[in-house]
């Protein structure tokens, strides 16, 4: 639910403004000062409060959305720390309406209160007293439809099923350090996939053949997801592009496209789009073959759902329930745009359009003017003779009231529309509990009706009864885990507030006369994204936030590092941009380091299900880090095991370096000094032996251009000039004794 589109429903005086990236620090600072309630993206209100850009006696509390995507090391929490850190006062509310988030693994809602820094929990599930004496006090009128599934999809179905008990039956068999009481079929199909079946395998370093079946099953499952909510033509060109992009690996040993059920998968997918006039024996033929009829000797069968739709649209009509718009409300835009071609064409029409579309594009020839034009015409007359308007389809004309939207439908839209008819083509839980919300205000000026299409014996019914029984299943152990609970009493921070301890100490410093100076780094902005800053305050490290130019985490004013992930290791190296940012960072630091950083969740290996060889090669990846390193002497590597490991590996990196300047780090690579290659005496200064490119840049800060090669001159020539003298005076010295030791003899 949009929060800021229900106030602008409700006309409310004051409205709350936005603050994201696109708004100027000044102005965010204004708005702050303004007062009222304000939304903030949680990445600019951390960035704020370690810059301290926020009025915090001018705060009274902060309202976190979507408390499920809270993290121990998130953006969000990160803020959170910091905000209860610069006060107490304040307070801090969380809220959420996902409670299955909340009922995975151990004490999950115990670390995200900890996280959020709360002491309370409140339940409020469907079946409490209180709501469902709001909801309940006046029902919507709920029609329930069952469509049969034609034969074709009924035995896809079955088959593509089957597939899938075959592959957990193989996963089971695979000798994993996993659980595998997870594995079975209904949590395949539920939406729990990722967390109860991809999730354990990927954190385990597990053969090419137990990966290979893991992605065979996300594979399956969107293929069923797509055999109820696509057309046939566009199922047809799924099944065949993932046939054309199999490329099956070497020591695998296992594909779903080599089973009986996927031979059976890919004859009826094809008999749904030609026809058993074209195909009696369900030959399978190539996609050229197929795209080669003729449109109008195609089967091309119609999705079932069509035509109880028109139905439902038809009934509602008769019955005087079109004085406000109709919402149909559907998976996605794909979806919506079918139907939206559907209700304005007819079936015959829309599904000879889908043909021609994914013919057009597998053949990747445009159509000339005049034959697009015959086939605009056909297509027309398709739909004026070859459809009964009152029993397939509803030819709106444009001035009916009826919107297709997707289930992503915000509930400001309903008080908006005013609707008092919905159907929902793809049923969501979520756009349930929105409808009744919805009801529960609105159902004193008007009855709401709903109509639930749903395929009888599919996938979809038990997906939609799963993911309610899911939903009732995590506020019952919710509500046993709060009564269990035990929160510490300072958890909200409002009491008193300790840091966690550390490790490391903080460093002392000889040059502050033994007193005890806090570690700081320069930080860049873009990586407030990642978890490393956040454990690096949590170390007692304070963060410099600024926009860098060059590299990503500044120690002092001799060393930088620039971070990179593995994904973003390989994409950087491919490109070239690695090699670029590690020339910026040689030209303007002593010390440079890049920084590669592991996913603590997935194996130590650089090399993820590939044989690792010792040739040198070009292409390998190996061989370009060792050319990087060739080329640039100070460049060095930092190999880290997560973002935990690389805060150990910072602090013990900064008890040997002196703090950094932020503003010095800001105008490294910002474009100030390139003025300097026009100044002759600039370029003879960075020619003399001993400077350094930060030697240079200490120079340039604290002197103007005229006076630098001449003081540097000056002192190099007093330099020798003693040290000559010191040379004449040794020597002469050195005569001396020598004839003193002669005369004593």
């Amino acid at each position: 639910m949009c929060i800021r589109d229900r106030i602008a429903t409700e006309q409310v005086q004051v409205a709350p403004r936005i603050i994201n990236a696109e708004i100027s620090p000044a102005r965010r600072l204004e708005i702050y000062t303004a007062g009222g309630s304000v939304f903030v993206t949680p990445r600019v209100l951390l960035l704020d409060l370690l810059r301290k850009h926020v009025p915090i006696p001018r705060i009274r509390g902060i309202i976190v959305a979507d408390a499920h995507k809270v993290g121990e090391n998130s953006v969000m929490a990160f803020a959170l720390r910091v905000f209860r850190e610069q006060t107490r006062q304040a307070f801090i509310k969380a809220i959420s309406d996902v409670p299955y988030a909340f009922s995975r693994g151990f004490g999950t809602v115990n670390k995200v209160m900890k996280w959020l820094h709360v002491q309370k929990l409140y339940l409020w599930p469907r079946f409490r007293s209180e709501v469902a004496e709001e909801l309940e006090a006046i029902p919507p009128e709920v029609i329930e439809l069952y469509q049969d599934l034609t034969a074709p999809m009924e035995q896809i179905q079955s088959s593509l099923v089957e597939c899938m008990s075959l592959c957990l039956s193989e996963l089971r068999k695979a000798n994993m350090k996993v659980d595998v009481a997870g594995f079975s079929l209904e949590n395949a199909l539920s939406h729990n996939f990722d967390h109860l079946v991809r999730g354990p395998v990927e954190n385990v370093k597990v053969t090419a053949r137990v990966r290979q079946i893991v992605q065979d099953l996300g594979t399956l499952r969107k293929l069923l997801g797509q055999l109820l909510q696509s057309d046939c033509v566009t199922f047809y060109k799924m099944l065949v592009n993932i046939r054309a992009a199999h490329r099956p690996s070497a020591g695998t040993g296992w594909s779903w496209l080599v089973l009986d059920p996927a031979r059976i998968v890919f004859k009826l997918a094809q008999l749904r789009v030609v026809g058993t006039k074209l195909c009696p024996a369900l030959k399978l033929l190539s996609c050229e073959q197929v795209f080669g009829f003729k449109t109008g000797s195609m089967s091309l069968e119609q999705a079932p759902k069509w035509a109880l739709l028109s139905q439902v649209l038809a009934e509602s009509r008769e019955q005087g329930l079109w004085d406000s718009p109709v919402l149909v409300v559907a998976h996605d835009d794909t979806c919506c745009s079918q139907l939206k071609e559907f209700l304005t064409m007819g079936g015959k029409a829309t599904m000879r359009s889908i043909f021609e579309d994914r013919k057009q594009a597998y053949h990747k020839d445009d159509l000339p003017a005049h034959k697009k034009q015959k086939r605009e015409l056909a297509l027309a007359g398709a739909a004026a003779e070859g459809e009964n308007v009152a029993t397939q389809t509803t030819v709106l004309s444009p001035d009916e009231q009826l919107m297709v939207v997707p289930s992503c439908v915000r509930s400001s839209m309903l008080h908006e529309l005013a609707s008092r008819v919905v159907v929902l083509f793809d049923a969501h839980p979520r756009v349930i509990r929105m409808l009744e919300v919805y009801n529960a205000l609105v159902a004193h000026q008007s009855a709401l009706r709903v109509y639930f299409l749903l395929y009888e014996r599919s996938v979809e019914k038990q997906q939609y009864i799963s993911l309610l029984r899911s939903e009732k299943n995590a506020f019952q152990k919710l509500i046993q885990t709060k009564a269990t609970m035990m929160v510490p009493s300072n958890q909200s921070g409002r009491v008193s507030h300790v840091r966690e301890a550390v490790a490391a100490e903080e460093l002392t410093s000889s040059r502050s006369g033994g007193r005890a100076v806090s570690q700081q780094i320069v930080v860049d902005v873009r990586e407030l994204r990642s978890s490393l800053p956040c454990l690096l305050h949590r170390d007692k490290v304070l963060l410099h936030p600024v926009t860098l130019t060059v590299g990503d985490y500044v120690l002092s004013d001799q060393l930088v590092v620039e971070r990179k992930s593995i994904p973003d290791l390989f994409s950087s190296m491919a490109s070239g941009r690695l090699y670029t940012q590690v020339e910026s960072m040689t030209r303007h630091y002593q010390q440079v380091a890049v920084l590669i950083e592991f996913d603590p969740e997935k194996p130590f290996t650089l090399f993820q299900g590939e044989p690792q060889t010792l040739e040198i090669s070009a292409n390998a990846m190996s061989s370009k880090l060792v050319l990087l390193a060739l080329h640039f002497s100070n460049l060095r590597f930092f190999w880290s095991r997560g973002p935990a490991a690389t805060a150990s590996l910072f602090r013990k990196l900064k008890a040997s370096q002196a703090q950094p300047n932020p503003g010095l780090a800001l105008q490294v690579g910002s474009g100030k000094g390139d003025e300097d290659k026009q100044n002759p005496g600039l370029e003879l200064l960075r020619s003399l032996p001993g400077i350094t490119p930060v030697s240079y840049t200490h120079l340039r800060a604290h002197e103007t251009p005229e006076h630098l090669v001449c003081r540097l001159l000056l002192e190099k020539k007093k330099k020798k000039s003693e040290k000559h003298k010191n040379i004449v005076s040794r020597r002469e010295g050195n005569i001396k004794h020598e004839h003193t030791d002669a005369k004593q003899q």
